[in-house]
């Protein structure tokens, strides 16, 4: 097992495809995301893209973590590189594509002694994208 660092490009091009998603957008609204939206009465729309930004971060950010962690033990610190707005772009992915882009992103969150750098819910949010995009790909609704 290795890790590979995921470009920023990569996960671009994943966060670009969840943004025109209408089929997936909605799994970034749990629960409590959609207490806090009904709190704010925030436009939901933007509200789901803020989140969906959000997590392609936090997703490039545990990448990183596990990488250097694997491939840099010894250092004392790390130095992580943030997305920047203009960095969710690119062209976007085919459902199959991204199902499969997502499978190797949580593949490479873990160091080879399992360790990952992502939280609980977050890692429910990715397992539950995997899941609806392949489900989407064998229903042959979206390719």
């Amino acid at each position: 097992m290795s890790v590979i660092k995921k470009s920023k490009e990569i996960l671009g091009r994943v966060g670009i495809t969840l943004l025109s998603s209408e089929h997936l957008r909605p799994l970034l609204l749990d629960a409590e995301n959609q207490m806090l939206l009904a709190k704010l009465e925030s436009n939901e729309h933007d509200f789901i893209d803020h989140e969906i930004r959000c997590f392609i971060e936090r997703l490039y950010l545990a990448n990183q973590l596990a990488f250097l962690r694997q491939y840099d033990r010894e250092a004392k610190s790390y130095t992580l590189k943030r997305l920047e707005e203009t960095d969710i772009s690119g062209k976007l992915l085919s459902m199959k594509e991204l199902w499969s882009e997502l499978k190797s992103i949580r593949y490479n969150l873990y160091t080879n002694a399992g360790v990952c750098f992502l939280g609980k819910e977050d890692f429910e949010t990715l397992t539950s994208l995997i899941d609806n995009a392949i489900d989407l790909v064998e229903v042959g609704n979206i390719e």
